[in-house]
């Protein structure tokens, strides 16, 4: 079992990746991080995802190059495409339940990812079309999240973020 204050400054020292050394990742590795999207919850446990591993050198180039060039998608050991397979389907509150649920299983992966020694960051803006085509994704797939994981470049320096007090994200009982 994981310690409750062990997992807290966990949580809190994690920080999304600005750079990444260009290093291959070992496909156990890999396996695990997936294993870890593959077990995360999702609603009334349909599992609306497919996540497309990009791993070859070449590829991540081309993928970068349709994320607008961005070094870090190609020096990143991996790229992960959280796709769905199930985009049609609402929530009763007539939310979609894919994004949330990728969004769970991203956070799994990344998590995972971290505790294996690896740096992870999300990208979100890319021409989504683009890729879709490139990956040969069927047309109702939906590709909301890029997952890039790898080991982190230590000699960048990366922004400090703050986080909001406790007191600006939460209220009991009511607004």
């Amino acid at each position: 079992m994981v310690d409750s204050k062990n997992l807290l400054q966990f949580l809190k020292n994690r920080r999304s990746c600005d750079a990444f050394l260009q290093q291959k990742i070992e496909r156990n590795d890999i396996d695990k991080i997936i294993e870890a999207g593959r077990n995360s919850v999702s609603f009334k446990n349909r599992q609306p995802w497919r996540f497309v591993v990009i791993d070859d050198d070449k590829k991540k180039k081309e993928i970068a190059e349709i994320c607008g060039g961005r070094a870090i998608v190609e020096n990143a050991g991996v790229i992960i495409a959280l796709c769905s397979t199930l985009v049609d389907f609402k929530m009763k509150s007539g939310f979609e339940a894919y994004p949330m649920d990728l969004s769970f299983a991203c956070s799994f992966m990344m998590l995972q990812a971290e505790a294996m020694g690896f740096s992870t960051k999300i990208i979100s803006t890319f021409d989504q079309k683009s890729i879709q085509k490139y990956l040969f994704l069927p047309f109702k797939m939906e590709i909301p999240l890029l997952l890039l994981i790898g080991k982190e470049d230590k000699n960048v320096l990366y922004k400090k973020y703050k986080r909001k007090p406790l007191e600006q994200v939460v209220s009991f009982n009511c607004w």
